[in-house]
């Protein structure tokens, strides 16, 4: 998945950012300075001085941009470790632990039917003891802990969804006792960084997830990408703002918004007819090129033909 993936790629990511940042710093020089100042005569002590100052203070400031954008992923302490929870989860092997949310919060909500009595017994303890930890009894693990990557941060968990202070020690049991909760999860690990970046920036979106669209950002959240404050629907062109692409003009006419507001398309996209647009949005996103062509080829009407003959069953899950 693409949470385990982000793990290894993020700090390439984040110098590439920063040496187009240099590169085009390194434009903006070269286009102010005429020519023969640095290398020629003209070039005195003083001024290469300067100048290597002023770049270094340049590299150092991009390679700082990455610091500034959204947290996108946490280590948290996990009391007891993963081995120990999986077992009490009735969860075997244990999954690695850079896949290890994502594989708990899917085989316990995503697929109901392989859960196991076990997990059912240990997930009512568990809810239990959040509850009591919400109503200001917390009741402490002490056991030793292993730390285990979580998309986004305790701190943004605990202001948009569980509207409480949880502790990254606490936050995966609060994760895993919070059907709706584990289910945003699941979704968020399915993210690349950018769209993570955007939904850490924009917490209301988060909290609206949660309340009303769960099930349906956790099973088609993987189709989801977000560049340049846009969406990037299946199909679509990722190009500059401006130049016409009729896969975008046909989604937006079927979600009803502009993908220059992702916080109201993504809205749209997982509410309009509970859910049925998010699995029509996932499965042409599964299509090769060639089938999906004649599909986005399609007016908006056709696609809302497709949409309602989506099975309102597909859209739903049962815990």
């Amino acid at each position: 998945m693409r949470f385990v993936v982000r793990q290894t790629r993020r700090s390439s990511f984040s110098d590439e950012r920063a040496l187009a940042s240099l590169a085009q710093v390194t434009r903006v020089f070269r286009c102010a300075l005429p020519a023969g100042r640095i290398t020629g005569l003209g070039a005195t002590p003083e001024f290469r001085h300067g100048l290597l100052a002023a770049l270094c203070l340049t590299i150092v400031a991009a390679f700082q941009l990455h610091a500034a954008a959204a947290t996108v992923s946490e280590d948290v302490p996990l009391p007891g470790g993963t081995a120990a929870l999986a077992k009490a989860l009735g969860i075997d092997p244990v999954p690695e632990r850079g896949r290890f949310i994502y594989e708990l919060t899917r085989l316990l909500y995503n697929t109901p039917e392989g859960r196991r009595s076990a997990a059912d017994a240990f997930l009512l303890a568990l809810r239990q003891s959040v509850a009591r930890a919400a109503r200001g009894m917390p009741q402490v693990d002490t056991r030793p802990a292993e730390t285990v990557p979580v998309p986004l941060t305790a701190d943004l968990w605990s202001s948009a969804i569980f509207k409480r202070k949880v502790s990254p020690r606490e936050l995966i049991p609060a994760i895993l006792a919070d059907r709706s909760a584990a289910l945003v999860c699941l979704g968020l690990t399915a993210l690349d960084d950018r769209t993570l970046g955007y939904l850490a920036d924009h917490p209301s979106l988060l909290e609206r997830i949660y309340e009303r669209s769960a099930t349906a950002f956790g099973a088609f959240s993987s189709s989801l990408q977000i560049e340049g404050n846009r969406v990037v629907p299946p199909g679509s062109l990722r190009q500059a703002q401006g130049e016409r692409d009729d896969v975008v003009a046909l989604w937006e006419g079927v979600v009803g918004e502009k993908v220059t507001r992702p916080e109201a398309f993504i809205l749209r996209l997982l509410e309009l007819n509970e859910g049925r647009l998010g699995l029509l949005y996932e499965t042409l996103d599964q299509l090769d090129p060639a089938r999906r062509a004649p599909l986005t080829g399609a007016a908006p009407a056709g696609m809302h033909r497709l949409m309602r003959a989506v099975p309102l069953a597909c859209c739903r899950e049962d815990a």
